[in-house]
């Protein structure tokens, strides 16, 4: 071993040959590699702290298996109705907004086609999969003489509240309340990254605003909190990826007289980041709660084994 380390020890050119070789290939390497870090794919879920197997698991796939049911999450739009629309009617000659102020709830004809309109509406974006509301829900109503069945809007006999939706348990409260003053818009999307998502909440937020201006608009659901709680993530790890650069460049200038050590740990921490995202964008390795701790973990680890690396090489005499 000894015998090695001195030929090379007589071929200081070539070291330094090879070494400036290695760094500019990594360099240019990871420069190459930044384009797939832009494909990394996020998938924050609470089934990722899941055990693989489990029996309620199990079970839960078999039901969802069996009967069809749909594994992705919906956003959820809901429309909530002024209390003033139970008061008075208003002089219509004056009224621009008569068409919602005149009825009590969401039964009434005129709400029923604003919803149908907005449905078909949601509908057509270009990322949503499914709408479900009270407007393209179908039903049946009997009475002494006849028997419908259809969408609420056909079957509905009175222009204004049509209290016999109340009694229907598949209706209510899933898509509207006891009250009738709120109803609730399923929108399920399709398979999009998060960013998708936050368009989407947009997109639907200001087409039901713009479609019933009367009604106040808010979005939740559980497609509507993961987005929210990947925002949030990905802010932290930002925050505290950004937090421990700074904190890493600070030790660096406070362990090495110049600006050379710190360049070049600097290049180090962004080849490895980039390196290391790059690979698990290639290998189709998601981004989920848990790995979100990798360009951590790297740049720790990196900064350690760099200020070891320059601190032997500082103190030794032929350096």
């Amino acid at each position: 071993m000894k015998t090695t380390f001195a030929k090379i020890k007589e071929k200081p050119h070539l070291i330094k040959t090879l070494s400036l070789t290695v760094i500019l290939f990594v360099t240019f390497f990871s420069l190459f590699s930044i384009r797939w870090v832009f494909n990394l794919k996020t998938h924050y879920s609470v089934s990722q702290f899941h055990p693989k197997k489990h029996k309620l698991i199990d079970e839960d796939h078999a039901v969802k298996d069996q009967f069809e049911l749909i594994d992705s999450s919906p956003h959820i739009l809901l429309l909530t109705l002024s209390k003033s629309q139970n008061g008075p009617k208003t002089d219509k000659k004056n009224d621009k907004s008569r068409d919602f102020s005149n009825h009590e709830n969401w039964t009434s004809k005129k709400n029923l086609r604003a919803l149908t309109a907005l449905t078909e509406e949601l509908s057509q974006l270009k990322n949503v999969d499914q709408v479900i509301s009270l407007a393209n829900v179908e039903s049946a109503i009997t009475d002494e003489t006849s028997f419908s069945v259809g969408r609420l809007l056909d079957i509905a006999k009175n222009e204004k509240n049509n209290d016999w939706v109340f009694k229907e348990p598949l209706i209510t409260p899933t898509l509207i309340s006891h009250t009738g003053r709120e109803t609730a818009i399923y929108i399920t999307p399709k398979d999009l990254p998060i960013q998708h998502h936050k368009e989407l909440m947009i997109q639907m937020k200001k087409s039901a605003q713009k479609a019933i201006p009367q009604a106040q608009v808010s979005v939740g659901g559980p497609a509507a909190m993961r987005t929210q709680i990947t925002s949030l993530l990905t802010r932290e790890t930002e925050q505290f990826f950004i937090f421990s650069m700074l904190v890493a460049i600070l030790i660096l200038v406070c362990v090495f007289k110049g600006f050379s050590a710190v360049g070049l740990s600097i290049t180090i921490l962004f080849c490895a980041n980039t390196l290391a995202l790059a690979f698990m964008s290639v290998m189709g390795i998601s981004f989920t709660v848990l790995s979100t701790t990798v360009p951590i973990l790297v740049t720790i680890t990196c900064t350690a084994i760099t200020t070891h690396t320059l601190v032997h090489l500082g103190d030794s005499p032929e350096v």
